[in-house]
């Protein structure tokens, strides 16, 4: 039986060149240029495993995320996506500023479908996670850019995601909260979570993940075992001559 909960075929990906009008004034007014950012990609993600997608800035890593997750749609090719998708990008891109860590919690886990009993059952557990049970009644307008990101983290990772993207940012808050996402990145693969990190790290990687995606220049260029594939990064792509 295929337990197969992302598939791609295929699938490319253009999007819109920038173009001042200082520098090209006539492209800029009357011509809308584009640039493929992601090529021919295809694989597929099994429910419960882990994958790491490497490449370098640009590779087109966070694209393909924001394809999977039905934020950008693909120019070609076949995407399916057999569960929900819970995406964690930006700096805390869904809170509200006037609104304290309970209320947020309330309100961004509600955009995400949860459901008011789930969210009762699991705050305290979100507010002691975060580490920021300090601050849970100040509004997050007051908040650093990393303790938002702990309780954006939080906040999803209690919230039985199925399918569960984690930008490398959400990481690196501090080193203590690096041990315990990777712990509880743990606890939801044995609860069947499909979970996709984008990392530069080779230690989070290593121990959060079995298998690596390699994108160069928005193309697969290694998808096989962690340290395979990370051994072909550092090989192929930053030490290449």
């Amino acid at each position: 039986m295929n337990n197969s909960v992302i598939s791609l075929e295929n699938i490319s990906l253009s999007l819109p060149i920038k173009l001042t009008k200082e520098k090209f004034p006539l492209i800029a007014l009357f011509k809308s240029q584009e640039r493929k950012v992601l090529d021919d990609i295809g694989f597929s993600a099994l429910e419960g495993e882990c994958i790491g997608l490497i490449g370098k800035s640009g590779s087109g890593k966070t694209v393909l995320l924001k394809t999977i997750a039905g934020i950008f749609y693909p120019l070609s090719g076949r995407l399916k996506v057999r569960r929900k998708v819970f995406p964690l990008f930006g700096v805390g891109g869904c809170f509200n500023e006037r609104l304290n860590a309970y209320e947020n919690i309330y309100f961004y886990a509600s955009l995400l479908g949860a459901s008011k009993k789930l969210i009762r059952g699991k705050i305290q557990d979100i507010i002691s996670f975060s580490g920021l049970k300090d601050y849970a009644y100040e509004e997050l307008r007051d908040y650093s850019s990393g303790m938002k990101m702990k309780l954006a983290f939080s906040t999803i990772s209690f919230l039985n995601p199925e399918i569960f993207f984690v930008d490398e940012s959400y990481l690196y808050c501090d080193a203590a909260f690096l041990e315990k996402t990777l712990l509880r990145i743990q606890k939801l693969l044995k609860n069947n979570s499909t979970i996709i990190i984008t990392s530069h790290s080779k230690e989070v990687l290593k121990k959060a993940c079995k298998r690596g995606i390699v994108l160069d220049k928005g193309t697969i260029a290694y998808d096989g075992g962690i340290d395979e594939a990370l051994l072909y990064y550092e090989k192929n792509l930053i030490n290449a001559n």
